[in-house]
C-alpha cells in the first residue's frame, strides 16, 4: 500500500513541459461513493500520459478547475492549443472553459 501510494505522488507531482502534449483527455469515475477526475494526456508523438487525478464527492466545475489548474502550475501550457475531449458534463466542460480561456 505505501509503495502503490508513493507511486500515485510522484505520477501527480512530475512536471509537464516536457511532454509536448496535443490532446487532453478529462473523466470523471465513480469509485467507492467517491469520483475521481481523470486527466490523460496525448504526445504528439502518439504517447499517453496519465497526468492527474483529484478526488471529490461530485464531478464537478471546482474540481476539475481544481485538476486542470494543477497541471498548469506543473508545466502545462495553457497558452497552447489542445484538443480536449470529454463526454456531455457540464462541469467538465465548465471547468475545461475557466482554466483555458
Amino acid at each position: 500500500m505505501a509503495a502503490s501510494c508513493n507511486q500515485l505522488r510522484v505520477l501527480c507531482e512530475r512536471r509537464l513541459e516536457d511532454l509536448n502534449l496535443v490532446v487532453l483527455m478529462i473523466d470523471g469515475i465513480h469509485f467507492g461513493g467517491q469520483v475521481l477526475v481523470v486527466a490523460l494526456g496525448i504526445a504528439e508523438s502518439g504517447e499517453k500520459h496519465v497526468l492527474g487525478v483529484w478526488q471529490g464527492a461530485t464531478e464537478n466545475a471546482t474540481v476539475v478547475k481544481g485538476l486542470l489548474e494543477d497541471l498548469v502550475d506543473r508545466g502545462l501550457d495553457r497558452q497552447r492549443r489542445y484538443l480536449v475531449v470529454m463526454d456531455g458534463s457540464k462541469a467538465l466542460r465548465a471547468g475545461v472553459q475557466t482554466c483555458f480561456r
